[in-house]
């Protein structure tokens, strides 16, 4: 599947994004939800347009999509709830102090709520205002999705908040892909926080097969192109666009698993730090890789 961002009639390409509607602290929201996220995440604007106290102790380091950080600046727990739903989520929200979307939901609790089925009416594709491609993936979720890339199994991240198919150089080499490096094809991309990041390199037409690792395929091959970002934080990712269009968590939810320590291929690295005044801290290490050996 080479993935063509759709046309406008002015000739513009146009993105989307997902939407989740839903009731945060009793404001109607309309949250981004992104599978590729390690956390749920407020932007700073936001909390202050609402007044919400929050607890400037706790702060942590966020890895973006191509390995650098931004810390938040505090922590908030507020109750989330779908729409036409009247079950609260008490939720712990981390707040960036900027931001491409006032509410993300994270990987951790999508997949625990099973968002893209159970509460897949309440998940819109809405055109962007913006036109350029983003990969948001802040912190990076466990979630990986099992398939057969060029003919050997790997974990992608099936990444809702990202417009593109990526690699990371370090993988692409490794499995010996031809990389095309002419700046031509290089794309500008927007980060999580609003930063930019180019691409730096291209693979076409290697093929993706949805499977498990005792070899069970499903589905039909499809023909892929892949970015190439340097210092990706993962071996692979799929695009929100791909997702869709194959109905993954829909068809393929058996593909699905969830990364530990015994799956990582490459160094790990320290993804999330909490950070407190009283100078303790405590670290938790998420993975660089998402292949499984």
């Amino acid at each position: 599947m080479n993935e063509q961002p759709a046309s406008h009639a002015s000739g513009m390409a146009l993105f989307y994004d997902l939407q989740v509607d839903g009731v945060l602290d009793g404001r109607i929201v309309a949250s981004l939800p992104d599978q590729g996220a390690g956390a749920n995440f407020l932007s700073q604007a936001y909390v202050e347009q609402e007044g919400w106290l929050f607890d400037s102790d706790v702060k942590m380091l966020v890895p973006l999509a191509n390995g650098k950080k931004v810390q938040t600046i505090g922590l908030i727990q507020l109750p989330f709830c779908f729409k036409g739903d009247n079950r609260d989520h008490i939720l712990d929200f981390h707040i960036l102090p900027r931001c491409v979307s006032n509410v993300i939901l994270g990987g951790p609790f999508l997949s625990l709520t099973k968002t893209f089925t159970a509460f897949a009416h309440c998940v819109k594709r809405t055109v962007r205002n913006v036109l350029a491609r983003r990969v948001l993936l802040l912190g990076g979720h466990q979630l990986r999705m099992g398939g057969w890339l060029n003919g050997q199994f790997t974990g992608a991240l099936p990444d809702t908040g990202s417009d593109i198919m990526l690699l990371s150089r370090s993988y692409a080499t490794a499995r010996g892909f031809d990389i095309d490096d002419d700046p031509e094809y290089n794309v500008l991309l927007q980060l999580g926080d609003g930063s930019t990041a180019a691409t730096s390199g291209r693979v076409k037409e290697i093929t993706w097969l949805f499977g498990d690792q005792d070899g069970s395929r499903y589905g039909s091959i499809k023909m892929c192109d892949f970015c190439i970002v340097d210092d990706l934080v993962c071996d692979v990712i799929l695009s929100s666009d791909f997702l869709h269009h194959t109905q993954a968590f829909h068809d393929f939810s058996r593909c699905e698993f969830n990364l530990s320590a015994a799956t990582f291929s490459f160094n790990a690295i320290k993804a999330i730090e909490l950070c407190h005044k009283k100078g303790q801290s405590k670290s938790i290490s998420y993975p660089r890789s998402c292949t499984v050996c």
